[in-house]
């Protein structure tokens, strides 16, 4: 197969050039929550399998080499994972696993840059009324921090702010947060936002940005990013790129007859007030297998774009227009200019044949400046498939 070219040479605007044809990553196993990061050489891919999570070194075509697999933590009882890299090159995973009730023990990991475990801590064990599913993580210099939901008690969002050992070392509840299962964090620093889709209060993109370390609102998006006939949902790959974020996320026809929570993986791009600029479909699965848990990572030029589907994990190679995003100046004119010494004009127009490409709808948006308290009692698309 070949590449999907998307945006003519000529057409500006688009923050995507091509992409990629779906490629398996092949470990030779069954597996999920498969996550991927920039390598020196190749990338670094996580997944869980065995009741343990695992590392695998991919070359540049995504190929692992299973003769350097590796098992992180040692147990055989661990449920969902989220993983991520931190700015000194250490690594920083929580998951979950079960005790007494499915998801209802949580534990956080630490690794050098080496993926070698230096420490472990159990933030919570057998809590009944607190979900462990799904959960995001961010480190940043200075701050790393997880989340969990509690429905029981109308908690969408309780962070739980991590230090150096993996233990708790404060808990806080934000104010006007989305529901933290199945949502990203991301941070600068100076401040720490959450992008969530509202639950069963439609599928809005909800964004809320916190203050550092006080946790204070800051700012607050509301965005419409459903397309005609899909709902929008689980929001989990988000990366910025420039002066944009991408978000990968999931999206289904309700009506399609997809099983559990299934469905196709989508690209949407925000500029950095999280307004919608545009967006792409990547799958085209057909019902009742879809796929679910997203994720992307940014190297050079390269969005990597991951999800599992039916137990393994596929990715999507796209390529992002580095100077559209403000990674990279604008070549200059090296057009040769028009000789005007004589009196024959030299016509220098050229024909210009691409096909406009008609703009995506921005869809609605909402400025909220209000701060209306998000109590939620139960959320249907927290009980994913196993």
């Amino acid at each position: 197969m070949l590449t999907v070219l998307l945006v003519p040479g000529a057409l500006a605007g688009s923050l995507f050039v091509a992409v990629d044809p779906e490629t398996l990553i092949d470990v030779d196993r069954s597996g999920n929550w498969g996550r991927l990061f920039p390598a020196a050489e190749g990338w670094d891919f996580f997944f869980a399998s065995g009741g343990d999570y695992q590392h695998v070194p991919l070359d540049d075509a995504f190929v692992p080499d299973l003769a350097r697999l590796t098992r992180l933590t040692g147990r055989a009882d661990l449920v969902d994972h989220a993983i991520t890299r931190c700015p000194d090159g250490t690594w920083l995973h929580v998951a979950s696993s079960t005790v007494n009730l499915l998801d209802d023990s949580a534990t956080a990991f630490r690794y050098d840059a080496a993926l070698a475990l230096t420490a472990s801590a159990a933030l919570y064990t057998a809590e009944p009324q607190q979900v462990h599913r799904d959960m995001p993580v961010v480190c940043v210099e200075g701050f790393s921090a997880t989340g969990f939901f509690d429905p029981d008690n109308y908690v969408s969002f309780r962070l739980v702010e991590l230090g150096a050992d993996a233990a708790a070392v404060r808990v806080v509840e934000p104010e006007d947060a989305p529901i933290v299962t199945g949502s990203s964090l991301f941070s600068d620093g100076a401040t720490v936002g959450i992008a969530s889709f509202r639950g069963n209060a439609g599928d809005l993109l909800h964004v809320t940005e916190y203050s550092l370390p006080d946790l204070a609102v800051v700012d607050r998006h509301l965005q419409n990013v459903s397309v005609a006939g899909e709902t929008a949902y689980w929001s989990q790959g988000l990366a910025r790129v420039g002066n944009r974020y991408v978000l990968a996320h999931m999206a289904r026809d309700p009506d399609a007859g997809f099983a559990a929570q299934d469905g196709d993986l989508w690209l949407s791009v925000f500029n950095l007030d999280w307004r919608r600029l545009e967006q792409i479909q990547l799958s085209h699965n057909t019902p009742p297998n879809g796929g679910m848990q997203p994720w992307l990572a940014l190297r050079d030029d390269t969005l990597v774009v991951t999800y599992t589907r039916e137990l393994q994990t596929y990715v999507y190679a796209v390529t992002v227009d580095r100077v559209e995003a403000g990674l990279d100046p604008a070549p200059e004119d090296t057009a040769a200019p028009v000789d005007t010494s004589t009196d024959t004009a030299t016509d220098t127009s050229g024909d210009d044949t691409a096909a406009p490409v008609e703009a995506p709808d921005p869809g609605s948006t909402c400025g909220c400046g209000g701060s209306a308290a998000w109590l939620l009692a139960t959320l249907s698309l927290v009980r994913r498939r196993r």
